[in-house]
């Protein structure tokens, strides 16, 4: 069984790895095209869509288990939180810019980290 650092560093490589193809693909001219025609003539289809895999792929953050029927049935409704602050930041993102969408990220996850990490250090202070 792999440690924490080793699937860390795994993922990192194979995220370096996908970004770099995504990013040759992009440059090339008939990709380019393409997904200008798709971000101009579905942009609510687009929006929606990565709306909800930004939520989905938080199902990745729990530890099933088992991986059921049931489980990826339920999923959407396990990740809804999440699923709703996508719709949130890119409401942010269409109305207020990028800059604004960064920092409402951020602040959330400050805001779960503090909240996450406050009996931590409370505990540490006390002993």
């Amino acid at each position: 069984m792999a440690t924490a650092t080793e699937r860390w560093l795994w993922s990192a490589v194979f995220a370096i790895l996908v970004g770099s193809v995504v990013f040759v693909l992009l440059r090339t001219e008939p990709v380019t095209r393409l997904a200008k025609n798709i971000w101009f003539n579905h942009f609510r289809s687009v929006l929606y869509g990565s709306c909800f895999a930004f939520g989905l792929v938080h199902t990745f953050s729990f530890r099933f288990t088992s991986l059921t029927a049931e489980t990826l049935l339920l999923a959407p409704l396990l990740v809804f939180p999440q699923i709703l602050s996508g719709f949130l930041l890119a409401f942010a993102r269409m109305r207020l810019g990028m800059i604004w969408c960064i920092v409402l990220h951020t602040a959330h996850q400050a805001t779960s980290m503090r909240n996450d990490l406050a009996p931590e250090v409370i505990r540490n202070f006390t002993d």
